[in-house]
Formats: structure tokens, C-alpha cells, sequence
């Protein structure tokens, strides 16, 4: 096996004409082989059903030969913009402008995914690499879902454990490497030891120590955000922190021996020729969620249209045997719900009836669901609104 080494659940795999904007990307190729532009084509067209973004999601794609590694993602980021849910958290930048509604990057790229060219490749769609070939969709699809938040800003070093110490990385990137200040990604600010203790609090593990050191290789350490607790029967899910830190892979993956082979494997550190696994699975949805993705914008640089769907309210969440939506409409307005489950597979849709203007209200059985999180889309019109709720 080798290393490969490195932000809803889907609140929205959209309806045509609807306002939410599923995210699309914008991606340049340096030296890239036969093939590999589908292969890039096809697992950024997977992301774009997981993701909202008015704001392009810019990828830059280097082919190299570099032994040792399968891929490895650098994320742009920036923290303290305005409207920052959390200050002093560095934020992955594709997040940022998605959380704005407008670019802040002028022309740098939002990730550098360096791809080697010393591996033999599987450049198909259809999931089947052969016994000696590494799925290229399954890897670019990894390597994509770090920069989108899955990076620990964390290393030890001797003997101790650090948070934003890191120095620039060997490979040149398209954007500055900031300075990070020693302060923590917002990935970061979720990770919690076995007494669910938060390792960035710096009362109980002071950033260059070596208690913090213990901590970071523990195999004790877990994603402690409401969405991704939702996804995993309602407990943090573990993440790889193996005695020995191995750097890029500790702390920024799902736990090797707890997730490969289940339908959260995407997100763990190793891959076997002849494996192939092209879902980011409903823990790492969960957890780009809780870091920001697909929740309304903080700041806009333009005000929305005005809505005639408005007044929504949502209960009781978490979710028991029934559900209610409220809402409001301006004037009459064909009116749909649709339920979701967190790989966006339709669970529910009720026939679109006309509804009056003013008050109004839609109920959802949930007895005999599955614990789990579950997105519902109000349609309106032209209008869509969606979120999450979660049943115990």
C-alpha cells in the first residue's frame, strides 16, 4: 500500500433553475497525461453534487515525478476575513469565497494538487482499476476533499506537538505561504481526545508541548462537529493518529483500521492497487458541514433578489417522528418537498400543490428512519430552500 498524503452534508444536489448554486471548478494541467483530464473532469463533476458555491473552485493539477506518494494537496487559505464564523482559524480559501458569495483571490488558485506520474494509473470512470492500477478518480477525489478543509495545520517535532509552526512545503506552490502565527486550521478546532477535550485549548495542551505531542499520537484523537457525531451513530469519528506522527497523514485523515472498506473509506490514509472508492461518504459530508460548507453566505458583495419564500422554520431538530415546515409565501406558488439522505439519494417527494399566499405548513413521517442526518429541500416557484436535520 502506499501513503496518499494530503470542507453540509449535501444540503443541495440541485434542481435546474433553483438560486442555491452548486459549486463548479475551474482547473489547469501541468503535463498531464493521456486520459487524465476526463478522469480530473469526472471527480470534480462528483464534487460539484456535494457542494454549493457561487464562486468557482480554482485547481491547479501538477504531474510530477516524485517517488513516495500518490498525491499530495496544498490549500490556499486565509483567516479573519470578513464575516469569519470562527477568529484566528485558518480557513481553506475554495470555503472562504464560498462562505462570501465573492472571490477575495484575485487569480491564485484556491488548491495545488501535485499527482505522480510513478504510479500506474487507472484513468477510467467506472470504479474498476485493474489489480496492479491505482483508481486516478478515487485519489484526485481524496486529495480535492483536503483542501476543501481536511488539513491539520499540526506537526511533532522533537517531542513536541505543535499547531501553525509548519514551515513552507518543498514543492514551489501558485500562492504565498503565509506565515501561520502558530494558530490552528478551523479543521483543527474540532479535534478532541478520548475525554472530549479540545486540543487547541491551550490550558490543557500548550501549542509546542509535549502533552500536545501525546495527544497527536494517542490513537485517541476524534472530529468532535455536530454533523459528522450525526453521521457516526452519534459519536465522534476517529482519525489517525498513529504513535509514530507521520506527517501529512497523521491527524488529517479518518482512521485507517475503523473506516477502510466501509463507505467512509474515502478520507483514510492508505490505498491498495485494484481499490477504488468514489463517495466521499456521509462522515466526511458531515464534516465538511460542520467546517462551513453550504450554509448561508456570511457577506455578499451583492444583496439577493428579493425572495417571496420566506418565514421558514424547521422542528423539531433533532427530528422524532414527525416533522414541520413552516413557511411563508408572497403569493400563490406551487409548493414541493423533497427529503434526502446524506449521500443526497432521494428519500421523499411530495407532489408539487398550489399553495396560497401567507402562512403555511408541510409535515414529514420519519418513523422507521435510521438514525442519520437528512437534508430536506423546500421548492417554491423558482425558489429553493434547504438545511439539515438530524435524528437520533
Amino acid at each position: 500500500m502506499k501513503s496518499y498524503f494530503g470542507i453540509l452534508v449535501c444540503c443541495s444536489l440541485l434542481l435546474s433553475g433553483l438560486r442555491a448554486q452548486p459549486a463548479t471548478f475551474e482547473v489547469t494541467t501541468s503535463n498531464s497525461p493521456p486520459g487524465a483530464e476526463a478522469a480530473i473532469e469526472f471527480a470534480t463533476n462528483i464534487w460539484s453534487q456535494f457542494l454549493t458555491s457561487e464562486v468557482p473552485i480554482k485547481i491547479q493539477v501538477n504531474f510530477i515525478q516524485f517517488p513516495g506518494f500518490l498525491g499530495l494537496s496544498l490549500s490556499n487559505g486565509r483567516k479573519n476575513f470578513p464575516g469569519a464564523p470562527i477568529a484566528d482559524r485558518w480557513y481553506p480559501l475554495s470555503l472562504v469565497n464560498a462562505m462570501c458569495g465573492t472571490p477575495i483571490n484575485d487569480d491564485d488558485p484556491d488548491m495545488e494538487i501535485y499527482m505522480t506520474t510513478l504510479t500506474n494509473w487507472y484513468f477510467g470512470t467506472d470504479g474498476n482499476p485493474g489489480p496492479n492500477q491505482q483508481d486516478f478518480v478515487s485519489v484526485f477525489l481524496h486529495e480535492i476533499g483536503h483542501s476543501l478543509g481536511m488539513t491539520s495545520l499540526c506537526n511533532v517535532e522533537g517531542g513536541e506537538g505543535s499547531f501553525g509552526e509548519l514551515t513552507p512545503p518543498i514543492l514551489p506552490t501558485a500562492f504565498a505561504f503565509p506565515d501561520l502565527e502558530g494558530l490552528p486550521s478551523i479543521f483543527d478546532h474540532y479535534l478532541v481526545d478520548a475525554a472530549n477535550r479540545s486540543l487547541v485549548d491551550t490550558d490543557i495542551y500548550p501549542n509546542e508541548s509535549t502533552e500536545l505531542a501525546g495527544a497527536l499520537t494517542g490513537n485517541a484523537l476524534f472530529f468532535n462537529g455536530d454533523s459528522a457525531r450525526a453521521a457516526n451513530n452519534g459519536q465522534p469519528p476517529r482519525l489517525y493518529a498513529p504513535g509514530a506522527f507521520a506527517f501529512g497523514s497523521s491527524c488529517t485523515h479518518l482512521d485507517q483500521n475503523t473506516f477502510r472498506g466501509t463507505e467512509n473509506g474515502l478520507m483514510t490514509p492508505f490505498s491498495s492497487s485494484g481499490e477504488s472508492k468514489q463517495d466521499p461518504g456521509p462522515i466526511f459530508l458531515g464534516i465538511l458541514h460542520d467546517l462551513g460548507w453550504n450554509r448561508p453566505k456570511t457577506i455578499s458583495s451583492t444583496p439577493p433578489p428579493p425572495s417571496r419564500l420566506s418565514g421558514l422554520r424547521v422542528s423539531p431538530n433533532p427530528l422524532l417522528e414527525e416533522l414541520r415546515i413552516d413557511y411563508e409565501l408572497e403569493r400563490s406558488e406551487e409548493v414541493q418537498l423533497l427529503i434526502r439522505d446524506a449521500h443526497g439519494r432521494l428519500l421523499y417527494q411530495s407532489p408539487p400543490q398550489r399553495q396560497p399566499a401567507g402562512a403555511n405548513v408541510l409535515f414529514w413521517t420519519a418513523e422507521g428512519m435510521s438514525s442519520g442526518l437528512y437534508v430536506y429541500q423546500l421548492v417554491a416557484g423558482d425558489e429553493l430552500r434547504s438545511g439539515m436535520v438530524v435524528k437520533p
